[in-house]
């Protein structure tokens, strides 16, 4: 039989592309992604300006560390230089690093008229938080190589956590900026020692920015110590000498400068918060005197405290706080309200260790050295963790959604699902936290001005309360008169009297005879004890009418004053009220 033809195949209609109908398809398909990633630039950016502007109120003060930046600012826009002026002796030198008192005093400047420049102040902290969401997307592309769409998702997700809307929209505290300059500073200092040639140029802008991070917080050593090791671990001696060289310059002067106008014994004795970190370091709550003193032999308890805290509560208020508090009260767990989140928190903050470990044994990260170098000095520090901890949520978020897709890439063989690129399941779950983070939001939005009882206070009700209080003071006091307050640079800003720290009235009862001090006005977010040290002893000139019982003792003219041992011990059955 002789061999047949195989017979040639004809062209047909399901035959392949051609090239030119390849590229054009493959051009049409890069254009709609193009526009996808527009579309999803501009409802990023719109979802950020709506919750952070909506949010915004005239809440200012009640941290008593955002009152003192605020006065700070004050102090330099009016050429008064960096002094606490609220006080009766003036010169004094606050603890606070001056980068963030800096920034304020530019809007103070241009805005000098206060309390209506209070969103002015606030814009810093909101135009940082832009800032830290731009910061974060480029850390995830580039620094953890995520895809733009999975970055953008899970950086606008960082943005919307309670806590940081909470500090940039109800506070003027100085989170905000110095996570800003912790995060343009890992980018810097890691895109420098990626280059080859002229490296150095960005290792010493990095090093601007971890010292302006340092002067902003002094937990932003951490960063510098962080910056210092990472560059050795890489061999770049130079960018290393270059990093410690500029450290020198750009944070030393602030620490000379500090030493030599160290406040003396006679100011430190008006009580307010101007003792050294080192002298701080070994108190049982730092800054405050009362507290005592601990033995090298404690320390061990207290890191074991600290870091049980950071695991079993901080996670949770961090990454899942609507879980654990009412909606009113979103932001508020800064206050470390959430008592019921410890087994939920170590599971999130195995989660997060798990993330460390595993991105660790590919390659150790700048990031990875900020976040271990920042919990050390925070489990060693004798105050409350999360305030420290809520900077490193861009990279703790990261940590938490690699191990979650880790986990899931192990959970899907067994339960037979189709494979799918590994960073779709990050996406997912930082989508899930985003809804659950918008929801907490617009349910605060509706429920702030409800006067229902929550578990606490809301925030703005706890404002209301001491702006009444203020305006007696600043209406029914003379304008010489000195008061004692345990928010004095409060007291200053919206009255215009001098104040001093209401600590230990027993050992400086004749330091406020001194001065002049006739009032003692009790500001606190939280109930005021009853009875308190002035019940039963002085003339209550007022007291609020709402549940934190805020009130102003009249001590009388201080030449008709006994001495404190005199007065008896308080009680509450003898209580003048203010008709």
């Amino acid at each position: 039989m002789g061999r047949q033809k195989t017979p040639k195949s004809k062209p047909s209609e399901t035959s392949s592309a051609s090239p030119t109908e390849t590229k054009d398809s493959a051009e049409a398909s890069r254009r709609w992604q193009n526009r996808i990633w527009l579309f999803s630039l501009i409802g990023a950016l719109l979802i950020f300006l709506a919750v952070y502007l909506l949010r915004l109120d005239r809440v200012v003060g009640l941290f008593v560390d955002d009152a003192v930046y605020v006065l700070l600012a004050k102090s330099l826009a009016t050429g008064q230089g960096y002094q606490l002026i609220n006080a009766p002796l003036p010169g004094i030198l606050p603890v606070y690093p001056p980068v963030f008192p800096f920034l304020l005093s530019v809007p103070y400047r241009v805005f000098p008229h206060f309390p209506d420049n209070v969103w002015w102040l606030k814009s810093i902290s909101v135009a940082a938080m832009a800032g830290v969401g731009w910061a974060s997307f480029r850390h995830l592309t580039r620094d953890r190589g995520w895809p733009r769409l999975c970055s953008l998702i899970s950086a606008l997700t960082m943005t919307m956590i309670p806590v940081l809307v909470y500090f940039a929209t109800s506070t003027v505290m100085s989170e905000c900026v110095f996570m800003l300059f912790q995060l343009l500073a890992v980018l810097t200092i890691e895109a420098g020692v990626r280059k080859e040639r002229g490296g150095w140029r960005y290792v010493l802008l990095g090093a601007a920015l971890a010292a302006a991070a340092f002067l902003t917080r002094s937990i932003g050593v951490g960063v510098i110590a962080a910056g210092g090791v990472y560059l050795l671990k890489e061999r770049r001696w130079k960018s290393a000498l270059i990093f410690a060289a500029a450290m020198v310059l750009f944070a030393g002067p602030w620490m000379i400068y500090s030493r030599l106008h160290a406040p003396t014994a006679e100011q430190r004795a008006l009580g307010y918060n101007v003792i050294s970190y080192t002298s701080q370091f070994w108190h049982r709550r730092a800054g405050d005197t009362s507290s005592g003193t601990i033995h090298p032999r404690e320390l061990p308890d207290r890191l074991w405290s600290n870091a049980t805290k950071i695991a079993g509560a901080n996670m949770a208020m961090l990454f899942t706080p609507t879980f654990f508090r009412s909606s009113k009260l979103s932001g508020e767990e800064i206050l470390e309200r959430a008592d019921s989140t410890r087994s939920f928190s170590y599971f999130l903050s195995l989660l997060i260790i798990v993330g460390i470990a595993t991105n660790v044994r590919r390659r150790i990260a700048l990031a990875d050295l900020v976040v271990v170098f920042t919990l050390l000095i925070t489990i060693a520090w004798p105050w409350d963790t999360f305030r420290f901890v809520t900077p490193l949520a861009p990279f703790l978020l990261f940590y938490l959604l690699d191990a979650l897709r880790r986990v899931w890439e192990l959970i899907r063989p067994k339960v037979q699902l189709q494979p799918a690129p590994s960073w779709q399941t990050p996406m997912v779950f930082a989508s899930l936290l985003l809804a659950l983070y918008l929801f907490d939001h617009v349910s605060y939005l509706r429920q702030r001005s409800d006067p229902s009882p929550a578990e606490y206070l809301p925030w703005q009700a706890i404002f209301d309360e001491h702006r009444a209080e203020l305006d007696w003071i600043r209406e029914r006091t003379p304008e010489d008169a000195v008061i004692a307050s345990d928010n004095s640079a409060m007291v200053y800003l919206y009255t215009g009297r001098k104040s001093v720290a209401i600590d230990n009235p027993p050992g400086n009862w004749e330091n406020w005879k001194q001065f002049n001090v006739r009032y003692m006005a009790r500001l606190s977010i939280y109930t005021v004890p009853n009875p308190s040290l002035d019940e039963g002893r002085f003339y209550i000139a007022y007291r609020s009418k709402g549940p934190l019982k805020l009130r102003v003792a009249d001590l009388g003219p201080k030449e008709n004053r006994l001495p404190w041992s005199s007065l008896g011990p308080p009680d509450a059955t003898k209580i003048e009220t203010f008709k």
